[in-house]
């Protein structure tokens, strides 16, 4: 590995963030060391993903985020410190901060956000402190003078997962928020409905739904379920993604700091996910169904709030029961067959579509003879 390059130490290797984290950063060459506890060796699918990471030339370090100690071991050792734990962990990263601290030697630390920016969301009444808890890490970094870049990807985790490397060493993200608002994924889910009435040809049975009835909604529904709907209410109805500018606001967005890097837009990805191959007449027939007349509203039917969003479509779980989709991909049996051969290879689809599981296969690269076999 070149000399000039960073040493990275990423907590939450073995986690769905941290693995893809950990693999773009040894892509790019850069010394990595993944914190990891004596638990995920003893699960099957965790212990999977390390050997995998380990055979790509990850260097494992047996730890956790309350063993100061440890801590301060595994940060001698590098320069940036990428946090990717889940967000109930986020106030251990109390330990981290002051580990940090007392290391003197890191140059930059990305705690465990990626999400909506803590300190701009609206839902502070309704989230259980679910955005203050990241807020509160947030001031303890900034008291404590430790280097920081903020990574905001809005409802986007997962696609702009590639690029998240890129903010460690540029020196322009130091002390920022980078916000991943790519031109073309900010929409109103009314422009989206109409796209899709467009490519379907046909229009969709909508249900509207007022704000009050969405908070009711919200406070008769007991925590932690309700925080989906609270997360659909920052998002969709408050607008907590788009309503501020990025540049008066003193950030930085990323696709506007690399334009070298090639990306696929939410609207073009849910629209080729869902309705725009040739080989999901199951999926559309199933959307279709959905919004005729004479059928029962539900979930499927969208809540029209026109509010601008990041764009997000996941498919539906009342209206897949025939679906190619739920065959293939959403059925128990189809995660247990997916998960069974595609995780250890490091592929594990979670709830995308055929195309999305299979062009992720072909895009892997072996890292050695037995993983280039297996693929």
């Amino acid at each position: 590995m070149e000399s000039n390059k960073s040493k990275i130490l990423i907590i939450g290797v073995s986690g769905r963030l941290g693995f893809e984290l950990a693999k773009a950063s040894l892509n790019s060459s850069h010394p990595t060391f993944g914190l990891v506890r004596d638990s995920a060796f003893s699960d099957t699918h965790k212990s999977l993903k390390l050997h995998t990471l380990s055979e790509a030339g990850l260097t494992l370090i047996k730890g956790s985020l309350q063993d100061e100690d440890i801590l301060l071991e595994a940060l001698k050792q590098v320069d940036i410190v990428i946090c990717a734990v889940s967000s109930k962990q986020v106030h251990e990263q109390k330990i981290l901060i002051s580990a940090i601290k007392r290391a003197g030697c890191i140059k930059r630390f990305l705690p465990s956000e990626f999400g909506a920016d803590p300190d701009r969301t609206q839902v502070s009444d309704l989230d259980h402190n679910f955005y203050s808890r990241k807020s509160e890490i947030r001031r303890i970094i900034e008291a404590e003078g430790i280097p920081y870049t903020y990574v905001c990807c809005n409802l986007f985790t997962s696609v702009l997962l590639p690029s998240l490397v890129q903010p460690v060493n540029d020196a322009r993200t130091l002390n920022k928020v980078v916000y991943m608002r790519p031109r073309g994924n900010v929409y109103s889910m009314n422009e989206l409905v109409g796209i899709w009435e467009g490519k379907i040809g046909k229009k969709l049975k909508k249900i509207y739904i007022t704000e009050d009835e969405l908070l009711k909604k919200i406070r008769e529904t007991p925590y932690p379920e309700n925080m989906e709907l609270v997360f659909i209410y920052s998002a969709f109805v408050k607008g907590d993604q788009t309503y501020f500018s990025i540049e008066s606001s003193g950030g930085l967005e990323g696709t506007q700091l690399y334009p070298q890097i090639t990306y696929t837009t939410g609207l073009n990805t849910c629209m080729y996910d869902l309705v725009g191959g040739n080989d999901h007449t199951g999926d559309l027939s199933a959307i279709v169904k959905c919004s005729d007349e004479e059928s029962t509203p539900t979930k499927a039917s969208f809540s029209v709030i026109p509010k601008l969003v990041p764009t997000g479509l996941t498919g539906c779980s009342c209206c897949s029961r025939d679906t190619i989709f739920h065959v293939f991909c959403e059925g128990e049996t189809a995660k247990y067959i997916w998960n069974y051969f595609g995780a250890p290879m490091g592929n594990k689809p979670g709830d995308w579509n055929i195309r999305r599981i299979l062009r992720q296969w072909g895009e892997f690269k072996p890292v050695n003879n037995i993983h280039r076999l297996c693929l």
